[in-house]
């Protein structure tokens, strides 16, 4: 599977992290990530977005390793003022199916938008959002094979 989401730091916060997916690309920003609240909250560096990163990268593998076959999980990927991006994961019995990115308007999930930190995800109704509160992480470096 051709799949990356990769950080080049142009010191911007924008237009610097990049999806690759089926011979794609969709260029985000990092600056919602610089601004986690949960994660290094006293800073908003390179290192900080590279951290929530990793996180966001951790929970992605929990919320997908915890997919029953048939299930769907939604990977939030892009966050911006105006619509967030995601990856329909669904769980196959021979593995995973990872579907295109797809962008949702920010104001249908106003309500959500500011209560979540980046590198917290939480599953509600088999959508994946961003949340605060403690989760540990077990998916450390595992690949997404069943």
């Amino acid at each position: 599977m051709d799949l990356s989401l990769t950080f080049h730091d142009n010191k911007t916060g924008h237009r610097d992290i990049v999806l690759r997916f089926a011979g794609q690309e969709w260029i985000c920003d990092s600056y919602y990530l610089a601004i986690d609240t949960e994660l290094l909250p006293e800073v908003e560096d390179e290192g900080k977005i590279r951290a929530v990163l990793r996180r966001l990268h951790e929970q992605w593998l929990e919320a997908i390793e915890g997919l029953k076959v048939g299930e769907v999980a939604y990977l939030p990927f892009d966050f911006s003022d105006q619509c967030t991006g995601w990856l329909r994961c669904t769980a196959k019995s021979t593995g995973y199916s990872i579907f295109r990115p797809m962008h949702w308007l920010v104001a249908l999930y106003r309500q959500v938008d500011w209560l979540f930190d980046r590198s917290r995800l939480v599953e509600r109704r088999r959508l994946v959002f961003l949340s605060v509160g403690n989760r540990s992480s077990s998916a450390q470096s595992r690949g997404l094979s069943r």
